[in-house]
């Protein structure tokens, strides 16, 4: 819009310049033209470094910015405005060709950078593209950091739950074993204070003839039974509940009497060295 602007004034210039009527607009296309093509070579020269070509070009599109804004200008003061109408004319129309040349000039800085410009920028990007890369190595260390802290507190978790689990089956068995030792124990003690029955006399007279057995003919008879096994038998008895005349009607089991005496002195074996719940337990460890 610009150029077409200008090259309507500077056909009616040319006029003044007495060229031929089908020459008229060959000027402005020379302007124009060669504006065009010292802006390109402007932008190359800069691209690839050659400063001083770039500003030989800008220089000479400053000339032909400056001819086309003043031939404008003279056009429009050739018109019928008078006063302070004349003079908005007259800068209106050599306004255009100036603000080509700027947007130019700056456009030039933005999409023709210099090698050194280029060299600063990719510079910057590889900056900042390590300095991501240090952010995510930093993220990714202190992630395995964590990781690592969150495996070692779960390995110590598991261990101590395992030292544990061990000191418990230690402590269970100590107390079976204990629990077993005192009840052979008892056994030992009941054999060692158990009365012994004196044999009765025997009369001078001839012995009567012994009363027939009670228990029938051919009735089979208890087999018997190691006296510690049997108080072992009784204990683990007493430990399930059977009362003392339930325990003597088993066979191969001592008298009720014998039964009470055997209790008795479990417990009072027991009543030294554990509190009376303790007792209860041994007694259940025993008859398990």
């Amino acid at each position: 819009m610009a150029f077409a602007i200008s090259a309507a004034a500077l056909v009616e210039v040319a006029a003044w310049a007495n060229v031929h009527t089908w020459l008229r607009w060959g000027f402005a296309v020379l302007v124009d033209a060669a504006a065009l093509l010292l802006i390109g070579l402007a932008l190359k020269s800069r691209s690839e470094g050659y400063l001083g070509r770039a500003r030989f070009c800008w220089t000479g599109v400053a000339f032909l910015t400056l001819t086309s804004s003043v031939l404008n200008a003279a056009h429009a003061a050739d018109g019928d405005a008078h006063g302070w109408r004349l003079w908005a004319g007259v800068g209106m129309a050599a306004l255009p060709p100036i603000l080509v040349w700027l947007s130019v000039h700056v456009l030039s800085w933005v999409h023709a950078a210099t090698p050194d410009e280029q060299a600063a920028r990719q510079a910057a990007a590889e900056k900042a593209a390590e300095e991501g890369r240090a952010r995510q190595e930093r993220a990714a260390e202190r992630e395995a950091r964590h990781a690592a802290k969150l495996a070692r507190i779960t390995a110590e978790a598991e261990a101590h739950a395992q030292i544990e689990a061990a000191e418990r089956q230690a402590h269970l068995e100590g107390r079976v074993a204990a629990a077993q030792a005192k009840a052979h124990k008892a056994v030992h003690d009941t054999e060692v204070t158990a009365p012994t029955e004196s044999p009765a006399p025997q009369p001078s007279a001839a012995a009567p003839a012994p009363a027939a057995s009670s228990t029938p003919a051919g009735a089979p008879t208890a087999p018997a039974i190691d006296s510690a096994d049997r108080d072992a038998e009784v204990l683990r008895l007493v430990a399930r509940g059977l009362s003392d005349s339930a325990i003597a009607k088993r066979p191969g089991m001592p008298s009720r009497a014998t039964v009470g005496r055997i209790r008795q002195r479990a417990e009072a074996s027991q009543g030294e060295t554990a509190p009376v719940g303790d007792a209860q337990i041994d007694l259940a460890l025993v008859s398990a």
